[in-house]
């Protein structure tokens, strides 16, 4: 069965509506996706929402709102800021949707009967912020590690028997390299399951929302248990052809999900059900505003999609061109081993000298000439090799970042075509070709410009869309 390039982000809560730290992710993951697919993959691009958590449902009744039409509403949103970023997904899951319901069962009721799951008393500490449940010696000051309000917690309920996976895990990342990226991360993981893993409750009590417990309707089960499972429950597991999916290729997300949860939790559960783990985790770092992280909680968000329309209307250009330049900047910017501040200025400032007057004057400079010089029509020279195997190189270097999932270096790689591109019109001088009537060199470098472009719209493809697609309009190319 043919294998397909899978390509998930995690799912998001749908407490509050996207911004620019959530939309983070989700475009890392959309770049890798179109980059793949350029590469002629079958890929498969999966996000989707996360509904069942404690925290969605007390959002619903501060809203005034039934959980399930609350719930209903913020997952539309995310669907429409995801449309509005030109993101490409091929499957969008809820954790309400039936599909996924059915294989949270079949997934408890396999680990059930193995042995890896049961019941027991569970006394600690909840962070509803963040979902997460902390014993009381991980505690800083009365509060969770992140410094979120914390409720006691005690309650019978089942443990997955996650100490039992410590060694295998441990085995697996140092046999598998690129199971987790960036190396730092990794380091991290390493160090949480040698300081030793502990069991983890893994129900609470049923208060009306989440996913029963199959065999016992007074719990639910616990929402990051729950929706870890949407990778597989979302491509059929365990019937159909699941498996031209599974072992998923790259599974993106931020970093604070990735040790707790992603990194240890997720691949003990998938070794209890015999399946294999994904191929790469990519955990980055956070979009930052000054020195604290953009939080729907703390209130300090960015709405990418405000920040389009803001630029849009300042610089005058199209909404889809705008939405394009916050793509870049987030590509550009993407905080892969350290975190990274948003800044307005710096936001406005690569939109000009990057965008617009590396690329887009660039391409203009050349369909003018190519208009003005040659009728428009592309000359039958060939371009020159030198200039040419220049561009050959930077491609090869952002094929290199692209397979490492380096998308901001792959970014800086097609804004160096962009610089050669000017550099080659500067050097070549084809209005002093032209008036000269060296017809025949004017040609060779027409054909180099237009053909530096055409490699261009490649680059920005994954990244630009609307943009790339705008010169390859100009260039009458599909």
């Amino acid at each position: 069965m043919p294998r397909r390039y899978y390509i998930t982000t995690p799912i998001y809560y749908v407490n509050s509506v996207p911004h620019i730290g959530t939309a983070l992710t989700t475009l890392a993951a959309d770049v890798n996706a179109r980059y793949r697919r350029m590469l002629g993959e079958d890929t498969h691009f999966l996000t989707g929402t996360d509904e069942n958590a404690t925290k969605v449902a007390e959002a619903a009744e501060a809203a005034g709102k039934e959980p399930q039409a609350f719930v209903d509403e913020i997952s539309e949103e995310f669907r429409r800021i995801w449309a509005g970023l030109g993101i490409r997904y091929d499957d969008f899951i809820r954790t309400t949707e039936e599909r996924h319901i059915r294989v949270v069962g079949e997934v408890w009721k396999r680990l059930l009967d193995a042995g890896h799951i049961y019941p027991g008393e569970y006394k600690g500490w909840y962070d509803v912020t963040t979902e997460t449940l902390y014993s009381e010696s991980e505690l800083v000051d009365g509060k969770s590690p992140d410094g979120n309000d914390v409720r006691a917690v005690s309650e019978p309920g089942y443990y997955f028997r996650l100490s039992a996976f410590a060694d295998r895990l441990l085995e697996h990342i140092e046999a598998n390299p690129e199971f987790i990226i960036p190396e730092t991360r990794k380091n991290e993981v390493v160090a949480f399951i040698k300081q030793g893993l502990r069991d983890v409750y893994i129900t609470r009590e049923n208060k009306g929302w989440g996913i029963p417990v199959p065999g016992d309707e007074s719990r639910v089960v616990y929402v990051w248990f729950d929706a870890l499972i949407n990778y597989i429950s979302a491509i059929g597991w365990p019937d159909g052809d699941w498996e031209s999916y599974w072992p998923a290729a790259a599974q993106w997300m931020g970093k604070d999900i990735l040790v707790r949860f992603h990194a240890t939790i997720w691949p003990a559960m998938l070794m209890g059900l015999g399946l294999p783990l994904p191929k790469t985790l990519i955990g980055h770092g956070w979009v930052l505003m000054g020195d604290r992280k953009i939080s729907k909680s703390l209130g300090n968000v960015v709405r990418p999609l405000e920040l389009a329309e803001e630029l849009a209307e300042r610089a005058g250009c199209s909404g889809e061109l705008a939405v394009d330049a916050v793509r870049w900047h987030m590509a550009r910017t993407l905080p892969f081993e350290n975190d990274t501040s948003f800044s307005q200025d710096e936001f406005d400032g690569r939109y000009n000298s990057e965008l617009v007057n590396v690329i887009s004057n660039g391409v203009h400079r050349v369909i003018s000439m190519t208009h003005s010089f040659c009728d428009g029509v592309v000359p039958g020279a060939s371009p020159d090799e030198d200039a040419i195997a220049k561009c050959l190189e930077v491609r090869d270097a952002y094929f290199d970042a692209m397979n490492r999932f380096r998308i901001e270096q792959a970014t800086e790689r097609a804004l160096e075509v962009g610089r050669l591109l000017n550099a080659y019109i500067d050097a070549q001088k084809p209005w002093d070709l032209k008036k000269s009537g060296d017809s025949e060199r004017l040609h060779r470098v027409i054909r180099t410009m237009l053909w530096k472009v055409r490699f261009l719209e490649g680059c920005l493809a994954p990244i630009a869309p609307t943009l790339a697609s705008r010169m390859a309009d100009l260039l009458n190319v599909p």
